[in-house]
């Protein structure tokens, strides 16, 4: 599928065929992963849905690795992960939770940063 693709964040666009019922941006890309799905199953997401990496990694767009899903199921699905993560890492204010090198690294940083601003203002 990777002929002529453009990247948007982290989603391939591709040229769309022109028998492609699906949502076309500028006129002539859509998404890999729907395409992908909709070359399979004949289906488009119709509002209210979308098309979900089951693995989380939005580059593998194989069509076992995609499903059609509600956007409730889709918006919990992630807030899993979320949840997860902020309860061991990543997050300003789990900084102080989490003993790992990434985060004692960042919590330097913005302190630092914090400290700047702080002085700045009081000068």
């Amino acid at each position: 599928m990777r002929g002529s693709s453009v990247k948007n964040g982290p989603y391939e666009l591709v040229i769309a065929p022109l028998d492609y019922p699906g949502k076309k941006y500028r006129d002539r890309y859509c998404y890999e992963h729907t395409l992908v799905y909709w070359k399979q199953t004949g289906l488009i997401p119709t509002e209210g849905f979308v098309i979900h990496h089951k693995n989380g990694n939005k580059r593998d767009n194989r069509f076992k690795n995609l499903e059609m899903i509600s956007i409730s199921k889709h918006n919990s699905e992630h807030g899993k992960d979320r949840r997860k993560a902020d309860k061991t890492h990543g997050t300003l204010s789990s900084y102080r939770y989490c003993r790992c090198e990434e985060c004692k690294n960042a919590k330097n940083i913005y302190s630092r940063i914090l400290r700047k601003k702080n002085k700045e203002k009081s000068i």
